[in-house]
């Protein structure tokens, strides 16, 4: 079985590798380009909202999962601080339905099956998107197409130019609650057809923040304890452009913190002392190689290696403590084939295989091991007046462990279309509609971790449907433009599993809710205008109506409940002014009442908030360097509210950033 396993993966590196270009270069004359700088305002077949660099500035975000909180149908579980768990679920499907890809390779998490934003730095970010359904782009990797959402983040990277030039970026933020992170950036271009670049970040907080405790009549002021982190995240990056039509990228990606797991707020007892350390390494290689006008490949090959570290010295056990360390490692390769038949038609195949394994410190452990195999085949179809995405995708899951019941292996197809009719002749205006048939595997710590885990649990199951409507239009090249969408779904889901925190956030309880029925709406806005030269306003809004009820069992308590942490209503807004002297930000997150059971009674009724911040910021010139200054005003009306029950966020909170480019 090794053997084979080891065969189907050499047998993917040789295919993705062994692609060779046309290397004639062709020179074409320089073109300048005026415009303003806006938001982005086209809209794709399918819901796809995207930030740049420009929207994230006016954000005020300092970790990705900042930034996509202002995104609709987005809930961001948040266990509070800067160092507290966070991960995203996208229309109530869960977080092991997002997939997270960076700089076009998806991260992995096998054993808990979601991504913690809270380790990615907005720092180094040029754009984030997040598709839902079938996006339009199908030269991508297979496995891209195996989540019911993609969240795409893409780093800062240098334009390859004639000239050799070197650029520096420094920058520092100091905040409140002992928050210091220091950050520098290097860019070198080498020549027209080389350059790299070396990204660092550290950031220390002691997360010491107020926060009052209500009992019945009465009130007191704690402050949070043992939230505190250190991290340090590096980034290398190598790009080259061997030819017009040959490009490779290389990146390797280092991260290693030590935080404080704050307990659930309890009464008269505010004592935490868990502990989680995590190092995450990886390398990632991607190829890519235009042969001709027709056909293109693009391959990549990646090596992940992770470690955890939880310790909990007061639990209670014949050890005195808790003790948990885990240490996963993943292999991962895929390539993909993009065939453009004409102007119009094009199709694409993809082939993934990755090998993921995870070892522990614990007793008669499973030592669990997962071959995956994607293998795609998409279509798209451009006209004036219309476009048709379609693809299938079989995923294919060879499950072997050590020690205890084995889980089944799984294979399954998964087929998605989308259409979209464009009655201008243009993405201006699109009416567009999808279906996608899409399921996620258990993740180890599902099947394996501890009294917990069920090795017979079967794949979530999820039937997405999504009719829509979106349009943008702008004026005096983008001093003023207008960008809205109007989405309707519905999801179903099977098999739901739904994890429920306990004492605290490192460990659940899984929850078998086993159907559930998603009826929600999305709406976004974009609106930008220049009153009159130097001075420009920008405005933007999502709202999210989300009804995701439980349709297990029609006798059972919780049915037509609504499921655990997700509001029935949601949204955010933003307004930034841009003048010739500063520019000012104001932003809000808004949030109904969610229940924190399955059982919607007042018990478990957690109220809705809503988060103001502000912001002003300055560039200019000193020294012949280029500076640039923002300050921070953070949960500006000191809001006491939790995301997650007993796990309450910071208060009022300041933050200030210096950027210098040299």
């Amino acid at each position: 079985m090794y053997l084979l396993r080891l065969s189907i993966l050499l047998c993917l590196l040789c295919f993705a590798f062994t692609a060779t270009a046309n290397r004639d270069t062709i020179t074409i004359n320089e073109v300048v380009v005026n415009a303003h700088k806006t938001e982005q305002l086209r809209h794709d077949i399918s819901p796809v909202q995207t930030l740049n660099r420009i929207s994230l500035t006016r954000l005020n975000a300092l970790q990705v999962s900042d930034a996509v909180k202002s995104l609709a149908g987005v809930q961001v579980k948040d266990y509070g601080g800067i160092g507290g768990l966070k991960t995203v679920s996208v229309r109530s499907l869960g977080a092991k339905y997002t997939a997270v890809s960076y700089d076009g390779v998806l991260l992995a998490d096998e054993q808990s099956g979601q991504v913690d934003l809270g380790k990615l730095s907005i720092d180094n970010v040029q754009s984030l998107s997040l598709a839902s359904g079938l996006a339009s782009d199908i030269f991508a990797p297979a496995k891209s197409f195996a989540s019911g959402s993609l969240l795409c983040i893409t780093t800062t990277t240098p334009s390859l130019t004639d000239s050799t030039h070197a650029h520096i970026a420094a920058g520092v933020k100091i905040g409140s609650f002992y928050f210091v992170a220091p950050s520098i950036t290097y860019t070198q271009n080498v020549c027209k057809k080389f350059a790299f670049s070396v990204n660092g970040e550290l950031q220390f907080a002691g997360g010491t923040y107020p926060y009052t405790l209500t009992n019945g009549d009465t009130q007191e002021t704690f402050k949070r304890i043992n939230s505190d982190i250190r991290s340090l995240r590096l980034e290398g990056n190598i790009y080259s452009n061997f030819s017009e039509r040959q490009r490779l990228a290389a990146k390797i990606y280092l991260y290693h913190s030590e935080r404080g797991l704050p307990g659930s707020t309890i009464f008269y007892y505010p004592h935490s002392s868990q502990r989680l350390w995590d190092k995450v390494a990886f390398a990632q290689l991607m190829h890519q190689v235009d042969y001709n006008e027709q056909f293109s490949q693009k391959s990549f090959i990646k090596y992940n290696h992770s470690y955890t570290h939880y310790l909990d010295p007061d639990y209670l056990s014949s050890e005195g403590m808790l003790d948990n360390r885990y240490t996963q490692n993943e292999i991962y390769a895929s390539t993909s084939l993009l065939w453009n038949t004409t102007k119009a038609l094009q199709f694409s195949t993809s082939l993934d295989g990755a090998y993921s394994t995870l070892d522990a410190n614990l007793t008669s452990f499973a030592y669990p091991a997962r071959t995956s195999i994607f293998a795609n085949i998409a279509g798209k179809y451009t006209q004036r007046y219309f476009d048709v995405v379609a693809n299938a995708l079989g995923s294919f899951f060879i499950e072997s462990v050590e020690h205890g019941i084995q889980p089944d292996n799984t294979q399954r197809i998964s087929p998605a279309v989308t259409v979209a009719i464009k009655p201008l002749g243009s993405e201006r205006l699109l009416l567009r509609a999808f279906y996608k048939d899409i399921f996620r595997m258990p993740s180890f710590n599902d099947l394996y971790y501890g009294q917990i885990g069920n090795p017979n649990l079967r794949p979530e199951k999820a039937q997405q449907y999504n009719v829509g409507v979106a349009f943008y239009q702008a004026w005096q090249q983008g001093a003023h433009y207008v960008s809205t969408s109007v989405d309707g779904y519905r999801n179903y889901v099977t098999d739901k599993i739904v994890a429920i925190p306990t004492k605290d956030l490192f460990v659940l309880s899984m929850i078998n809710m086993g159907k559930v029925q998603i009826t929600g709406l999305d709406v976004t806005a974009k609106v930008g205008f220049t009153p009159i030269t130097g001075y420009s306003i920008a405005l933007n809004g999502s709202y999210t109506y989300q009804k995701s009820i439980d349709k297990t069992n029609p006798q059972g308590k919780t049915y037509n409940h609504q499921i655990p942490y997700t509001p029935l209503h949601s949204g955010s807004a933003g307004a930034s002014l841009a003048t010739p002297y500063a520019s000012l930000d104001y932003n809000v997150m808004i949030s109904g009442n969610r229940y924190t059971l399955p059982q919607n009674n007042d018990a478990n009724t957690l109220s809705g908030y809503a988060d103001h911040s502000i912001a002003a910021r300055k560039s200019f010139s000193l020294f012949r360097l280029d500076w640039k200054v923002s300050v921070e005003v953070l949960n500006l009306l000191d809001t006491q509210y939790e995301v997650i029950r007993y796990f309450p966020m910071p208060g009022r909170s300041f933050r200030g950033t210096l950027t210098v480019n040299i």
